[in-house]
């Protein structure tokens, strides 16, 4: 199957409940925040308003990195080699205080080149009445 048949497929399996359609447009605008603290090199700031109390960020080759602290210096050292970064949403499912994001970040390099491409699965739950991002997992590589 073509590459891109594979992501229409994927694209399409986003479901239309008014709910989900609504954490989905939650989940984009904490994406588009994301964007912007990393742009900007704020590791401290992205972490804060995107992660949870006490989020889990598995990252290839390491162990898992637990708390606020932790994912916030992994933000630190990937932002001195990236300067940019790009967040996809493929699929989106949600339920009253639980939702996933399966997706793809696109980081564009520092010293220039190429767009490296990331895919990643976010566990989110709905904490202080606000989304938060509570269990993220990724992988270089394409999704598709």
């Amino acid at each position: 199957m073509p590459s891109e048949l594979r992501r229409q497929k994927v694209d399409n399996i986003m479901t239309s409940s008014a709910h989900t359609k609504s954490v989905r447009d939650i989940i984009r605008r904490e994406s588009d925040t994301f964007e912007a603290n990393f742009k900007n090199g704020n590791a401290g700031q992205l972490v804060n308003s995107y992660y949870s109390e006490n989020p889990i960020l598995s990252a290839p080759d390491s162990p898992a990195f637990v708390g606020r602290a932790a994912v916030t210096d992994f933000f630190d050292s990937i932002m001195k080699s990236f300067k940019n970064v790009r967040l996809v949403q493929h699929v989106v499912e949600a339920g009253s205080d639980m939702a996933y994001e399966i997706a793809s970040a696109f980081l564009t390099p520092r010293e220039g080149g190429a767009e490296v491409e990331c895919r990643y699965v976010i566990v989110w739950r709905l904490e202080n009445e606000s989304w938060r991002a509570s269990a993220d997992m990724f992988a270089f590589g394409k999704l598709l």
